[in-house]
């Protein structure tokens, strides 16, 4: 194939199937995070998989992420997220390697104005770092 004809697809595939625009950050987070070594945390529980009488477009979304000795519970609606680390425990939060949260004694955190779209937490807990898997909210 020559360089022109490589040039001119590279082109055409930008135009008709552009990158996201998250996708390259998600992409470098997910390295950084595969050569960290941390603790890959499960999804264990999504309300999204259970079945629903009502569900409304401001139902909260509720997820699970476990590893052992370590679950952390999230809550996401209109965004606003909420969780907490149980059991309770100092801990620095991060939502997707960008905006640090406060965990207060109890395990919780909370965080407004966060984007509907891929979600990932890394929690550095005292001993280790668990880090979510990422996930579409």
């Amino acid at each position: 194939m020559s360089d022109d004809l490589e040039d001119e697809l590279r082109r055409a595939a930008a135009l008709f199937d552009p990158l996201p625009d998250d996708a390259l950050q998600i992409a470098v987070d997910a390295f950084v995070v595969h050569a960290l070594d941390a603790e890959l945390a499960a999804l264990s529980f999504d309300s999204l998989d259970e079945p629903a009488l009502v569900r409304s477009g401001e139902t909260p979304r509720l997820l699970t992420f476990s590893v052992p000795g370590l679950s952390i519970e999230v809550e996401f609606a209109g965004g606003r997220l909420l969780g907490q680390l149980l059991p309770p425990q100092a801990a620095a939060v991060v939502v997707n390697g960008r905006l640090p949260l406060v965990v207060d004694e109890f395990g919780r955190f909370e965080a407004d104005g966060v984007p509907a779209g891929a979600l990932s937490l890394r929690c550095e807990v005292p001993g280790r770092t668990v880090v979510t898997e990422w996930l579409t909210v």
